[in-house]
C-alpha cells in the first residue's frame, strides 16, 4: 500500500484563485465563498494533488503523511520562512462589486444614438 496524505488548506490564506481545483479537479473544490476545500482530508499520495499545492500562489495547501504528521509540502525550510498571519496581506476579493458601474467607450464628439 502507498502513502497515504493528509491534505490541509489553510481558509486564512487561501485566495480562491482555482488553480488547486483546475490542477486536481478530484482533489480539490471552491465553497461559495470561493474558499478551497480537499475533497478528502486524508487520500493516497497524488502527483495531482502535490502539482496542486505547489502551484498555490500563496500556499494555503500543506500536505502531511497520515502516518507519522511529516510534511511533505511545503518543504520544511519554506515553511519556516513564512510570515505568520498577523503579517500577511488581507485577503483579496476578487468578486465584482454590485456597485461597478459599466461606462462605453465613444470617440471625441460622437453622441450616443438616440432610440427611435
Amino acid at each position: 500500500m502507498g502513502d497515504r496524505w493528509r491534505i490541509e488548506v489553510d481558509r486564512g490564506v487561501c485566495i480562491g484563485s482555482g488553480m488547486c481545483v483546475s490542477t486536481a479537479p478530484g482533489g480539490f473544490r471552491l465553497d461559495g465563498a470561493r474558499q478551497s476545500h480537499p475533497v478528502e482530508t486524508e487520500a493516497d499520495a497524488s502527483e495531482a494533488v502535490l502539482a496542486a499545492a505547489e502551484g498555490c500562489p500563496v500556499e494555503a495547501i500543506a500536505i502531511r503523511l497520515s502516518e507519522t504528521g511529516e510534511q511533505v509540502f511545503p518543504p520544511t525550510s519554506s515553511s519556516a520562512g513564512r510570515r505568520p498571519p498577523e503579517q500577511r496581506p488581507p485577503r483579496l476579493d476578487l468578486r465584482p462589486s454590485p456597485r461597478t458601474a459599466i461606462s462605453v467607450w465613444r470617440p471625441r464628439g460622437c453622441a450616443p444614438r438616440s432610440s427611435g
